[in-house]
């Protein structure tokens, strides 16, 4: 076998073992072996390791998805950061409102912002739209991250009101 057919099997063996991990409740040997993977030479598996993470949820799966988040960031990976925050999408809750907006109006003031809309919209209504409104402030730094989370809100709610059959993940949760 030569060395591409080997890395060709040895990442086909990842992603078929994350798949099955995915379909598994997240135990915490689990959890060390795909936190493991987000580190993977393959980007492939990297995203594969983050979207099992976002299903699992929980703090355990934000603090890793963070932490993956910051290096994709600092290497100024697009794809690992979109992926990053898709999967803390899934997974967020009242409790990381604070952080979760500081995150998007960096990566708004990056020229990154909408990467970080599925996060926002991923929060809980009433601590969200409270903390923006309080950033949307004319004193504020975070002001025009703010006031564009607003608007998507509102728009999303509009457009939601507009189309009361089409299902959405929070319709069902």
């Amino acid at each position: 076998m030569c060395e591409v057919e080997r890395a060709v099997d040895e990442l086909q063996r990842a992603t078929a073992r994350l798949r099955d991990l995915g379909r598994s409740r997240p135990t915490a040997k689990r959890r060390v072996e795909v936190e493991g993977l987000l580190d993977s030479k393959w980007e492939g598996v990297q995203v594969s390791a983050a979207r099992v993470l976002g299903a699992w949820g929980g703090p355990e799966s934000v603090a890793a998805l963070r932490s993956w988040l910051d290096r994709g960031r600092a290497n100024r990976n697009w794809t690992v950061t979109h992926v990053a925050v898709e999967a803390l999408a899934d997974c967020v809750t009242a409790e990381d409102v604070g952080w979760a907006l500081d995150l998007h109006s960096q990566l708004f003031l990056d020229g990154w912002g909408i990467t970080s809309w599925q996060l926002v919209i991923g929060l809980p209504r009433g601590p969200t739209i409270e903390q923006l409104q309080r950033q949307a402030r004319p004193t504020s730094s975070k002001r025009g991250p703010a006031e564009v989370a607003l608007r998507w809100i509102a728009d999303r709610d509009r457009w939601l009101a507009e189309h009361p059959d089409v299902p959405t993940w929070d319709r069902v949760r």
